[in-house]
């Protein structure tokens, strides 16, 4: 973990991990996922906690992960319509750069129109979740076949996602889920859901069993996040 500066090895109990991995089966694979057999792209390094923890979640919760060797974005993007993944488990970078593609090509080839609707929404955060999924998808048909046609969400972690890739992905009708975490919880913390889906914030804690608060917060509510439960690490080895 590098949370406090210098890599310091962490000391994670195995009921820790799959308590977790439980978390992330329930709060996030049944409620977005949902069936069995479904297959999901995941792009969170193996090398990571995160990616060990989500990999659990989805072997639990009966699903198909697919791990690229070597996360290359543009291979990754040029196999997406071969893949047809139904859900994506990635890192920011890999959403920022395929939202950028994305944005080029509606702003090359969509009415001016939507261009217009597309930069309003992006940038104006007072305008809120625009639904309509389905809609949207069909208006977008072209961009979601390009990624496979089958895609129903997508889950972001590692570190904070920019709150205008999401908003894209809302607009198209790709809805981005931001998770949050860290080495010393066992990887996954908080998520949002297609129940509760706010952009821009990480979201609800995942396990119940895990007690979180801001400690010693100034006038503008930034504190320390201090946890408490049973997915706490033992401690630096």
């Amino acid at each position: 973990s590098g949370t406090a500066g210098k890599s310091l090895p962490v000391e994670i109990r195995e009921t820790s991990l799959l308590a977790n991995a439980n978390s992330v089966m329930v709060k996030t694979i049944k409620t977005a996922m949902g069936r069995a057999g479904d297959i999901i792209l995941c792009l969170a390094p193996m090398n990571h906690i995160l990616g060990i923890t989500i990999l659990l979640g989805i072997a639990e919760g009966g699903a198909t992960a697919l791990i690229f060797p070597v996360p290359d974005p543009q291979i990754i993007k040029e196999s997406l319509s071969k893949i047809r993944p139904h859900f994506v488990v990635g890192v920011p970078a890999f959403f920022e750069r395929l939202a950028s593609n994305i944005k080029q090509a509606i702003e090359q080839q969509a009415p001016g129109i939507i261009v217009r609707c597309m930069n309003r929404f992006m940038k104006n955060a007072a305008i809120k979740n625009p639904g309509a999924y389905f809609i949207r998808r069909i208006i977008f048909r072209r961009v979601h076949n390009e990624l496979g046609g089958r895609i129903r969400g997508m889950v972001s972690g590692g570190s904070a996602l920019d709150s205008e890739t999401n908003r894209l992905f809302h607009f198209i009708g790709l809805p981005l889920y931001e998770g949050y975490g860290l080495t010393e919880c066992s990887g996954a913390l908080t998520t949002n859901t297609p129940k509760r889906n706010r952009i821009g914030t990480v979201g609800q804690i995942m396990d119940p069993n895990m007690q979180i608060k801001f400690c010693d917060t100034n006038d503008q509510g930034i504190g320390e996040l201090c946890l408490k439960g049973q997915l706490l690490m033992r401690g630096y080895y």
